[in-house]
C-alpha cells in the first residue's frame, strides 16, 4: 500500500479526524489530554497517534516525563490544514 493511500485512509477513522482537528485548535497536547478531550480511552488515543505518527501527520517532543503530540510538516489556514508529500499536496478543512 503507498504512502498516499495510507494517508488517505487514516482520514476515513473520526478518530483519527478529531485528532487533527483537536492538534489544530489546541496547539500541542498530550496523550493523556488527548483521551480526555476526545473521551476514549489512553490505549486508543496511543494507537490512533501511532498511526498519525507514522503517515508524517503528527510529532512529538518529550519534555520531562510527558509527551507533547502536535501537527507537523503541515500550513494551518483559514482551518485547512495543508499537507505536502513528494509533490501531492492533499488538503483537509477542519
Amino acid at each position: 500500500m503507498s504512502h498516499l493511500t495510507r494517508l488517505m485512509d487514516s482520514f476515513t477513522n473520526d478518530t483519527r479526524i478529531k485528532m487533527i482537528k483537536t492538534l489544530a485548535s489546541h496547539g500541542t497536547m498530550t496523550v493523556t489530554e488527548l483521551s480526555k478531550e476526545l473521551n476514549i480511552t489512553l490505549v486508543m488515543a496511543s494507537a490512533q497517534l501511532s498511526i498519525l505518527a507514522k503517515l508524517g501527520l503528527v510529532d512529538s517532543v518529550r519534555e520531562g516525563k510527558y509527551v507533547n503530540y502536535f501537527l507537523s510538516n503541515h500550513t494551518l489556514r483559514d482551518k485547512v490544514v495543508t499537507y505536502n508529500f513528494d509533490g501531492i499536496e492533499v488538503r483537509i478543512k477542519i
